[in-house]
């Protein structure tokens, strides 16, 4: 259901730019290293270009931030 609506990363993801400064801020590398292993190998199969831009910019980041921290 979720892959059918547009925009679907903005129904789980702040701004880009809110959250890459809210896990820059707080540096909790292990957030993602704890993450990455898992969700690698499905994350680098998809398809979807919204998607996909944002798993190469997390990757790129390589912070992690719970959704508790999310900025509001």
């Amino acid at each position: 259901m979720a892959a059918s609506l547009p925009r679907r990363e903005a129904l789980c993801l702040p701004p880009l730019a809110e959250l890459e400064a809210e896990a820059s801020a707080q540096k909790r590398a292990v957030l993602f290293t704890n993450s990455f292993h898992e969700s690698r190998a499905h994350l680098d199969r998809v398809t979807d270009a919204e998607i996909s831009f944002v798993w190469k910019r997390l990757r790129r980041l390589a912070v992690g931030l719970g959704q508790e921290n999310f900025p509001r």
